[in-house]
This record gives C-alpha cells, structure tokens and sequence, in this order.
C-alpha cells in the first residue's frame, strides 16, 4: 500500500505541473508580493497529489498500472475541479 501511495504521490504531482505548464505557458516559480504569497506550480502539484492518493485510496488498486491510470486520471480531474471553480468565481461580478 506504501508503493501505492507514493506512487500516486509523485504521478499526482507530475500531471499537476504539466497541467500548470499548460495553463500559463510556463513553470511559474512561487514569488511574494508584500501583501500577498502567489504559490506558483507549488498549488497545482500539491492539488494533483492529493486528488491522486485520495483516489487510490478510495479504489484500492491491486495492480501499478492500476495505479498510474488512477493517479493521472485523478491528476486531470482535481486540474478541471479548480478550473470550473475559477469559472464560477468569474461569473459573479459582484452580484
């Protein structure tokens, strides 16, 4: 189960950078304003991550191919979550 999670851990994270590269067109590195902490690629590989190991956990795969479907499809899947939440956020002009 160790092998499993850290597995997704790190495929998790993977598709959360790559979907990062994708959405700003490049690796943005964390940076601080004085009154605000812009997290960079560091929110989308953690938010990958997490959506990975609490799949894997859920499903429990018996096989690493398992796994690695698993662990991207949850990767691209917590990418669409924050996506349609700024989606959302964006429709609400102040209403």
């Amino acid at each position: 189960m160790f092998f499993n999670i850290a597995f997704s851990i790190i495929l998790g994270g993977m598709v959360g950078i790559c979907s990062h590269v994708r959405k700003n067109g490049k690796l943005v590195v964390p940076y601080r304003t004085k009154k605000f902490l812009y997290p960079g690629f560091i929110l989308e590989m953690t938010l990958g991550s997490l959506a990975s190991v609490l799949v894997i956990l859920y499903a429990e795969p018996t096989s690493p191919v398992q796994v690695a479907f698993l662990s991207i499809l949850a990767g691209y899947g917590g990418d669409a979550v924050i996506r349609r939440f700024d989606v959302l956020g964006s429709n609400h002009h102040g209403k």
